[in-house]
């Protein structure tokens, strides 16, 4: 009875979620995009990059971090120990997705209500 309950919430969130096309496209094609920024990144590093992004004291600093860390990748050659430490990064750069999608809200609050800030919203003055 309970998974019954709980397929039918979810079915209405979903059909919910779908009558705005705004939040159907937040959903379907953001990861998309997301993901297919971070492929063609991690194929542009690789081809035109990684020599020179070798000789960058950030990634030389990086890259001893990440041989501390998982010292197996010091048997690859320096190029494709480069694109580990970038597939590495990408769990970090995937979780800052919600962390964009609230940001955008409060912004597009902000602009459409013109208050910067909860505290303006909530202010006496204006609840007056």
């Amino acid at each position: 009875m309970k998974l019954r309950r709980i397929r039918n919430i979810l079915g209405k969130e979903w059909s919910l979620l779908f009558t705005d096309p705004n939040s159907a496209l937040l959903v379907t094609l953001l990861p998309f995009v997301v993901v297919g920024q971070f492929l063609l990144y991690f194929w542009l590093a690789f081809r035109f990059g990684s020599e020179g992004m070798l000789g960058s004291s950030i990634f030389q600093t990086a890259l001893e971090k990440l041989l501390q860390a998982i010292p197996e990748v010091s048997a690859l050659p320096a190029p494709e120990q480069l694109l580990v430490l970038l597939l590495n990064q990408f769990q970090f750069i995937l979780l800052l997705i919600p962390v964009m999608i609230a940001i955008g809200i409060a912004l597009i609050f902000a602009g459409i209500t013109g208050v910067a800030t909860l505290h303006e919203w909530y202010s006496p003055d204006r609840m007056a």
